[in-house]
């Protein structure tokens, strides 16, 4: 479904939005391997990622791996960076007012170059995730946090 949303703000046609769709579910695949209906969900996916975060082979091998699927979520264009507009796809397809996406790409865009990079991403996702900063500015990486 976010994949369908996040096309659809792009306006891509079906034969674009294939590939999209395509990267989103191998990542759903891969966390549904284990489950009986081969679907999953929010708590199951919330224990999955508690219960890998903090495991070495995660943070070593796997977290590259997923740091990278979600630039190429993100990079819908595959011109190895990601533009205000698809960072505003991304939260549409999410569900996310598009509008929001623009403090957070601000943040994201360190060198201001107008596109966020692969490094660049990389940092956000990694603090996202594994920092216990309650005020960092990467908080908001996938959307306003609810109070």
């Amino acid at each position: 479904m976010a994949a369908r949303r996040a096309a659809q703000y792009l306006g891509l046609n079906d034969e674009e939005t294939e590939p999209v769709l395509e990267v989103r579910r191998e990542v759903w695949k891969a966390w549904a391997t284990n489950s009986k209906t081969g679907m999953i969900s929010e708590e199951e996916h919330r224990e999955k990622i508690m219960s890998q975060c903090n495991q070495n082979k995660f943070r070593l091998e796997l977290y590259p791996q997923i740091v990278l699927t979600g630039f190429d979520n993100m990079d819908s264009d595959g011109d190895g960076r990601i533009s205000k507009r698809e960072f505003a796809a991304f939260y549409y397809g999410m569900n996310v007012p598009a509008e929001y996406s623009k403090d957070v790409f601000d943040v994201l865009d360190e060198n201001k170059d107008g596109f966020i990079s692969l490094e660049e991403y990389a940092q956000a996702h990694a603090d996202f995730f594994f920092s216990e900063d309650p005020n960092s500015k990467y908080n908001d990486l996938c959307g306003p946090l609810v109070p």
